[in-house]
């Protein structure tokens, strides 16, 4: 559970790396437009999907175009919201989540509004044992009244 300052589990730190991905397809709860208001609200609900693998409810609180992705060391631009979340699936898919833990949100400004979360991501790669812990970021707009995803970055 999403407890205030993040998730958690006691588990040994690994490699520290950037990254920025998305989790598999299990459903969960949607984003309510009020939980989206806020950029603190925004955060958390993107590190409540990114524990429960909720891809296909993440794809509610994504911009429409322009979706940038750098994922596996490839740079994505442009993308529409199906074309992001088939490349985070596919990322993903030999990855199995243990933690989540949200580290920090901040407003940056400009206009439209824009802002970013940073958290904690505690991971399994395919055919291996042991944990790695990698940082996520997610850039955040203003648009219609709630904060959406625009960007995300895996650097390794």
């Amino acid at each position: 559970m999403l407890k205030a300052g993040g998730l958690k589990r006691a588990y040994p730190t690994g490699v520290f790396v950037v990254l920025v991905v998305l989790g598999a397809s299990t459903p969960g709860p949607s984003p309510t437009p009020a939980s989206q208001a806020s950029l603190e609200g925004a955060a958390t609900n993107l590190a409540r999907m990114w524990e429960r693998g909720s891809i296909d409810v993440f794809v509610q609180v994504l911009v429409a175009t322009g979706i940038r992705l750098r994922v596996g060391g490839e740079d994505h631009v442009s993308l529409s919201r199906r074309q992001a979340v088939a490349v985070l699936r596919d990322y993903l898919a030999g990855h199995r989540t243990e933690s989540t833990q949200l580290e920090r949100v901040a407003e940056v400004g400009g206009s439209p509004l824009q802002g970013y979360a940073a958290l904690r991501w505690t991971v399994v790669h395919e055919g291996a044992s042991r944990l790695v812990e990698h940082s996520i970021y997610v850039g955040f707009v203003r648009e219609d009244e709630a904060w959406r995803v625009f960007e995300v970055r895996v650097l390794q």
